[in-house]
């Protein structure tokens, strides 16, 4: 099988992958699962999927840094194919910050080298049952925090405006604002002013829901 490569100087997007897709050499597709998500959601990009030969499984939760490289993990079930089980081999330590968050931290072994710990300002939850079962939530420098002091994490708010069918991808800003404001790219986009209203109509109960799920702890 042959490779292809995207790009080297521009960030892959839905109309990029799809265009691949409808090459006749290209019989397999690796890539984020948000993109297949949303790429489903077109009938013009799903017909791309539907040529594809090979899909890959099972599914593995995996963690690598650039400071580091890949980190060793425990294999589980595929059941629980979001969590990762750190190896007790390299010192991975979990220390609380905000709500159900925790940063993860590398501590090295006093005998063995004197510089104490490395940070990696990647956040974690803990399964809700399972011990030492950890779901990667995204980055300490991905919260926002707003002029009044309430902290937001986009990627939970992101997960469930997603998770509307006509929304392609989404961004959240409002770091020192009062209020935080979300930019929304949509399958089909509106054409006219009574377009955009209806849309933002339909949206707006997912929108809230969101909302609520990130401030309902403050």
């Amino acid at each position: 099988m042959t490779p292809i490569s995207g790009s080297s100087t521009l960030f892959i997007t839905l109309a990029l992958a799809a265009a691949i897709h409808k090459l006749d050499i290209c019989d397999a597709s690796i890539l984020q699962p948000s993109l297949f998500e949303a790429m489903a959601k077109n009938p013009e990009y799903l017909e791309g999927l539907r040529k594809l030969d090979h899909v890959i499984v099972p599914i593995y939760a995996a963690y690598d840094a650039t400071e580091a490289g890949p980190l060793p993990l425990v294999l589980e079930d595929q059941e629980y194919h979001e969590y990762m089980t750190f190896s007790p081999l390299f010192g991975a330590q979990f220390r609380h910050g905000t709500d159900d968050l925790y940063e993860l931290v590398i501590v090295r072994d006093d005998a063995l080298c004197a510089s104490q710990k490395w940070p990696t300002k990647d956040l974690m939850s803990k399964h809700p049952t399972k011990e030492d079962m950890w779901k990667y939530r995204g980055r300490t420098d991905d919260i926002i925090v707003l002029s009044n002091g309430v902290n937001i994490n986009p990627l939970l708010m992101k997960r469930i405006l997603m998770s509307h069918p006509k929304v392609v991808a989404a961004l959240l800003t409002g770091t020192e604002m009062v209020k935080a404001a979300w930019l929304i790219e949509v399958v089909h986009p509106p054409q006219n002013e009574e377009e955009t209203t209806s849309l933002i109509e339909e949206l707006w109960p997912t929108v809230e829901k969101a909302n609520n799920a990130t401030y309902q702890s403050h």
